[in-house]
């Protein structure tokens, strides 16, 4: 049984509490609940919009809370993202969100037990970006490129899932595009995938292979002292958090004092650690509701 004292709270929501309130305060097991109430209750089935933002919602914040499973299981109703039944009749044009058909690929990989089906599926959107940049122009084409960029790091991500980190080096490896933005956003997924492996020579040679040295970005700035950390140089990693924390612009800032949190824990500072850890968590809020 749950002590009385636990199953009540002062900090409790009311059941009426919108979503947004119940995201911006990082209530996400509450947020998933509203939405499937939401979903079941007070929306129409023909409201395709907004049948699919409420479920977006609902498989987001239930793996936000690492109940994967269950949005596993629950992202198998959408069934063939590809079949006809989801296209307009007329413009042919998707009717799920893009949001919601990359999240829902992952999601239904996982619940039918097959990573491969999941790379398929990434590879499918990715045909769908690349038809929707030779119709469009304008922000429109951006929109859709950043897009095709995004699956293509997405792809990254679920080869790692899958445990192939060999696989997702040379992927990722296929993506660079030297002297361009987005070979440096690669370029850190890389050295992460190097610090994952463990091979620090690697991951040196990444940050620093660029004409220019290589910490003048923020991207390698936030490498820097996780490479300290993977070599157990946790007070040195100690004060490269602590000054990004005071150059960062911010977006960053919830990342950055949890990792600090973790290495004023292996220098022996628990109460300095505790205070970054609830920095931490203030910061991650802040984050949802600017999101």
């Amino acid at each position: 049984d749950i002590p009385p004292s636990f199953r009540t709270t002062s900090h409790e929501f009311p059941p009426t509490t919108p979503i947004s309130v119940l995201l911006s305060e990082c209530r996400f097991r509450a947020a998933a609940t509203a939405a499937a109430h939401q979903l079941c209750t007070s929306t129409s089935p023909t409201d395709f919009s907004q049948v699919f933002s409420l479920f977006y919602i609902r498989l987001a914040t239930l793996t936000l809370i690492n109940a994967t499973s269950f949005a596993a299981e629950e992202s198998k109703v959408l069934e063939d993202l590809d079949s006809t039944f989801y296209r307009n009749p007329i413009t042919r044009t998707h009717l799920i969100p893009w949001e919601l058909r990359v999240l829902s690929v992952r999601l239904q990989s996982i619940g039918q037990g097959d990573s491969r089906r999941g790379i398929i599926g990434y590879y499918n959107l990715a045909q769908d970006a690349r038809a929707e940049i030779a119709k469009v122009s304008g922000e429109d084409k951006t929109m859709w490129r950043e897009r095709l960029k995004e699956l293509g790091i997405v792809v990254g991500n679920a080869l790692v899932e899958m445990g192939n980190l060999e696989g997702a080096v040379r992927h990722l490896e296929s993506l660079r595009v030297k002297g361009h933005e987005e070979d440096q956003i690669v370029t850190s997924r890389l050295a992460l995938l190097y610090l994952r492996l463990g091979d620090m020579t690697a991951v040196r040679r990444y940050i620093f292979s660029r004409g220019h040295d290589g910490s003048e970005t923020l991207s390698n700035k936030l490498l820097l002292p996780l490479l300290s950390m993977a070599e157990g140089r946790y007070e040195d990693a100690v004060q490269g958090w602590r000054a990004l924390l005071d150059s960062s612009p911010g977006e960053n800032n919830a990342m950055i004092t949890q990792n600090l949190a973790v290495c004023l824990l292996y220098t022996d500072k628990a109460e300095e650690a505790s205070l970054m850890i609830n920095i931490s968590y203030s910061y991650f809020c802040a984050a949802m509701i600017d999101s």
